[in-house]
């Protein structure tokens, strides 16, 4: 016979400025097996990819904590408890986690426990199995890239790694910043996805980044931002790809688009002509 459970869905917003919104997690209350149950994906590379300044690490942590909450509302006779209205405003709110929170609650009906989940994991979380799982170009693999072209002859000290930029309503972290008559600001976008829609989706994030970044700044004088990217392995984005790169093409600020295919002279034009910094730009 069917019984009756209720789920709500845990959110993530990565920026308030874009007030885009990704699953990360699902609490479900099954009421007749007296079971409060939290699950997330094992894996969450799908949102550093999307969004490089996110901090993993955290968001784990919070998962982590709620998996453990819902844990101790089933094993300790809490369960009553946890059938409240307020189950999530005393159980699984913390203070200082505003970029988390729950969709209102949904009712469904079950049999068993360990199926429910798993199917309700499956249309939520497919997503999170896009990316390719080997072989794949990453953001990181651009940077190394980098970091060992200049590091071949001990200039390395000339280079300044994961520099923010904020106007006080939005911050976006470089992954390397050096000097040469100009304060160069460089980002790795690898566009090397399954999907054309995380390509695009990667391309608008950082141009609202940037057209933010933009407003009410005036400290972005003799400044550059260079973005090294990354093209697909698979050909048929190729399109989608070079849409991507129209979209940072119209960023409004000093820019340079570096594909990779050109990332080795960028990284000789760097090493004849980078200065020590002057450490006070990036304070």
């Amino acid at each position: 016979m069917n019984k009756i459970f209720k789920y709500t869905v845990l959110k993530y917003r990565p920026s308030s400025v874009l007030d885009e919104q990704v699953n990360v997690g699902i609490l479900f209350i099954f009421f007749e097996d007296s079971k409060v149950v939290f699950s997330f994906p094992k894996s969450l590379a799908r949102l550093s990819a999307l969004y490089s300044d996110v901090d993993l690490p955290d968001i784990k942590r919070y998962l982590a904590a709620f998996q453990s909450r819902a844990n101790k509302l089933s094993s300790k006779n809490l369960f009553v408890a946890a059938t409240g209205d307020n189950l999530i405003e005393k159980k699984f709110l913390i203070a200082d986690a505003n970029s988390f929170f729950f969709s209102d609650f949904k009712v469904g009906v079950y049999d068993i426990v360990e199926e429910t989940v798993a199917h309700f994991k499956s249309q939520y979380f497919a997503y999170y199995g896009d990316l390719l799982e080997t072989g794949r170009k990453d953001d990181d693999y651009l940077v190394r890239k980098f970091i060992k072209g200049v590091s071949q002859i001990d200039k390395s000290p000339f280079y300044k790694k994961n520099v923010p930029i904020s106007n006080g309503r939005v911050t976006a972290k470089f992954d390397i910043a050096w000097q040469n008559g100009t304060t160069n600001y460089a980002k790795a976008l690898s566009f090397d996805y399954v999907e054309p829609q995380t390509i695009q989706r990667k391309a608008v994030q950082w141009f609202g980044e940037m057209v933010q970044l933009n407003i009410n700044n005036s400290n972005l004088d003799n400044k550059r931002f260079d973005f090294w990217l990354g093209e697909p392995s698979n050909r048929q984005l190729f399109r989608e790809y070079d849409k991507a790169v129209d979209i940072l093409e119209s960023i409004p600020q000093n820019k340079r688009i570096i594909k990779e295919k050109d990332l080795n002279s960028y990284i000789e034009e760097a090493i004849e002509t980078s200065k020590p910094l002057e450490l006070d730009f990036f304070a």
